[in-house]
């Protein structure tokens, strides 16, 4: 969308030309964005397509320093209805998400129903990240009274568990992350229940490895510091822990302090360490532990004849969070970078392309 192709200037003809300071331009003068939807077969929390276009647009333009109000045209009735995007997203979530005859609907369906529910926390994720103003606490409250208190009394919170336990487990873990990256801040208490939550739900059915889980070393070393305070026996504790140390390939132990478990933005990073420390170095960006003590490990005392563990070297991992995606878009738009590797990838296409193309012209083509 930034790379201008076939415009005279001077004389020469641009083609291919990465200009991202002009789409900076044309998108900071747009003020409104509309988005059809004609049947009730979908909405805009069906899939993450929607909040990853519709609201990556509205995330590009308010990078490049635009404020555009985004609509959504319903055509469902055969009328023109222009609706604002919160208005029918809120539509959309209270008349079936939220809605106990749509959940027993999809009880009803076995494997693909439970697929629908889960499917719905990662795109409302999505439409955090894309629009933060979008998306409410209280629009988060409800999906966690709903599925996992099951308010609404549809039986849905034991039926995920017992027919689709993995997707429980991902709704549960979309939930946390929320509350770690401050998007969501419910109360203490109901943080703690769905660390346990997540904890217990892994140790009767191993760790569901998607790509918010298994790869989100933040998200389990928040959990593994809640692990204290957790309400189940020490064994129970220690299962969890050999489970997602298999999984994740890691060397987390049982903290030895709670330093808490609150929704800051903490980070987990892996190092390859030094003689005399632990595999795994567990550290918070803003909520230390005292006395260079890391949650998640086992701290040995300066002298301590514990056998050493063995030093691990590799690359360094660290978790970073974005504001949101206005703030990456932007970087983008006035940086645009690509890998050495990337280019030899586009010089190799090109050059097939004029391939093809002379090779038609000599055949008249």
């Amino acid at each position: 969308m930034g790379t201008v192709y076939g415009v005279e200037v001077g004389g020469e003809t641009l083609w291919g030309v990465s200009m991202p300071s002009l789409l900076q331009s044309n998108l900071k003068d747009v003020d409104m964005g509309v988005f059809s939807r004609s049947s009730n077969l979908y909405g805009v929390l069906d899939h993450p397509m929607v909040a990853a276009y519709f609201g990556g647009l509205a995330a590009a333009i308010t990078a490049s320093g635009g404020d555009a109000n985004m609509y959504i045209n319903n055509l469902r009735n055969g009328e023109t209805n222009i609706q604002t995007l919160s208005e029918f997203l809120s539509m959309d979530l209270s008349s079936r998400y939220l809605n106990p005859e749509w959940i027993k609907g999809m009880m009803e369906s076995g494997y693909a129903g439970t697929a629908h529910m889960e499917e719905l926390f990662g795109v409302m994720s999505v439409w955090q990240m894309t629009m933060p103003d979008l998306v409410t606490d209280k629009m988060w409250n409800n999906l966690y009274e709903t599925y996992i208190n099951d308010s609404k009394e549809t039986g849905v919170t034991e039926y995920l568990k017992s027919e689709n336990a993995y997707a429980y487990q991902s709704a549960v873990a979309t939930l946390l992350n929320s509350i770690y990256s401050g998007d969501w801040t419910p109360s203490e208490d109901v943080q703690k229940q769905l660390e346990q939550e997540y904890v217990e739900q892994t140790i009767l059915n191993g760790v569901v490895c998607c790509h918010h889980t298994c790869s989100n070393l933040e998200l389990n070393a928040q959990i593994v510091q809640g692990l204290l305070s957790m309400d189940i026996s020490k064994s129970e504790k220690q299962t969890y822990l050999d489970i997602i140390n298999v999984a994740l390939d890691q060397n987390f132990n049982l903290p030895t302090t709670n330093s808490g478990s609150g929704s800051g933005t903490g980070g987990a990073v892996v190092v390859g360490t030094a003689d005399n420390e632990t595999n795994t170095t567990l550290a918070q960006t803003e909520d230390t532990t005292t006395d260079g003590e890391g949650f998640g490990q086992d701290a040995t005392p300066s002298g301590s004849t514990a056998s050493a563990a063995p030093q691990v070297s590799g690359y360094e991992m660290v978790t970073q969070r974005m504001e949101n995606a206005a703030s990456s878009v932007r970087d983008f738009i006035a940086n645009p970078t690509v890998s050495s590797s990337s280019m030899i990838a586009i010089a190799f296409v090109v050059l097939v392309i004029g391939a093809v193309f002379f090779g038609f012209r000599r055949k008249g083509i």
